[in-house]
């Protein structure tokens, strides 16, 4: 993505800092991706709203895009930057002019955007009073809150041992950005579990901490490696003691 000069107007470039960076519709979270921006990419800034900036790319293609982005996930390029100031309503509405055609099309440019579903699978090893060791099979949901931050939805079925488990709850993930395409998260969730074999059953809580490597080759398909993370089996109705479990969890996600 390239910036694109406005004639007649000061230009201030930009170059993204945070990626994958979702150019919105209006200056807020929930809005419409527009388009997607990339480590180094680069914008011409000509607008902003509390803690946004309105941005213009010229694409490969030679269209012109406008949108939304947080300004702590870009760098301005010069010594002071002071445009005018917008309400925060849709941006094409607001300085879409001549380009009003092309800011048209921006508005269905969507590449991707803030959802994942995930297909999870895992060996679970016992680590401190768990007694067995299982294999895990699930899905998750997650949804990107901010640029870095993701909230996970999982549900999973985990067997072998003599037992099986059925397992959901939420959490969050911190992303932080290495590359174009991979960055390295940290996770924490609470579960609630329901173990249960041919004689008897009982609920608990865990609380599961991970850390892990994720890798986007395309802009619709991930796949993550958490090489070691732990559960542990904090509360539950049978008098258990505290138990620690450990896996090894790979998923393959899907984005849009």
């Amino acid at each position: 993505m390239q910036p694109i000069e406005i004639p007649g107007k000061k230009n201030y470039k930009a170059i993204v800092v945070v990626a994958p960076l979702y150019a919105r519709a209006q200056p807020s979270y929930s809005a419409k991706n527009v388009f997607t921006l990339e480590l180094d990419d680069q914008v011409s800034i000509v607008a902003q709203s509390s803690g946004w900036y309105g941005v213009r790319i010229l694409t490969p293609k030679g269209t012109v895009l406008s949108a939304w982005v947080d300004k702590s996930s870009v760098r301005v390029e010069a010594d002071q930057f002071v445009p005018r100031r917008l309400r925060p309503t849709p941006f094409p509405s607001n300085i879409a002019g001549k380009d009003s055609k092309a800011l048209e099309t921006s508005k269905t440019s969507s590449l991707t955007g803030n959802n994942e579903l995930s297909l999870l699978i895992s060996p679970i090893f016992d680590v401190y009073r768990y007694g067995v060791n299982q294999n895990r099979i699930g899905m998750a949901y997650s949804y990107r809150i901010f640029p870095f931050l993701m909230l996970d939805i999982p549900a999973s079925y985990s067997f072998g041992g003599g037992f099986n488990t059925i397992q959901g709850g939420a959490g969050i993930s911190l992303h932080m950005i290495k590359s174009k395409s991979v960055s390295v998260f940290w996770r924490l969730a609470i579960m609630g579990e329901r173990f249960y074999d041919d004689r008897r059953h009982f609920s608990g809580i865990s609380a599961d901490f991970g850390a892990g490597v994720k890798w986007m080759p395309v802009k619709h398909m991930a796949l993550s490696w958490e090489p070691l993370s732990a559960e542990v089996l904090v509360l539950n109705d049978a008098g258990i003691p505290l138990s620690i479990r450990a896996q090894s969890l790979f998923r393959v996600i899907t984005v849009w």
